[in-house]
């Protein structure tokens, strides 16, 4: 995620957030932010989850329309041989 941040503008970064924030407020903004951290991993979660799902279920119905489609084809060849066998 920092692999565009070096090692010296990290240091610039937290002298800055000590002179601007004080010492004192650092452990309460860190919490926030990893609390927001948390809250977008969770939602992202949820997200992935809920699109794998929905990925299963039409894989679930594309299955049954195949199979729908291969005993129709079965039902019609049975037909076709009947009557051809009436026909007789």
């Amino acid at each position: 995620m920092l692999l565009f941040i070096g090692t010296q503008e990290v240091f610039v970064l937290l002298i800055f957030v000590v002179m601007f924030f004080g010492a004192k407020r650092i452990p309460e903004i860190a919490r926030g932010l990893g609390q927001g951290i948390k809250y977008v991993r969770n939602a992202t979660n949820e997200l992935k989850q809920e699109i794998t799902q929905s990925a299963d279920q039409n894989e679930d119905v594309k299955d049954a329309k195949d199979a729908l489609t291969e005993g129709k084809q079965a039902l019609d060849d049975l037909k076709d041989s009947v009557r051809r066998s009436t026909r007789l």
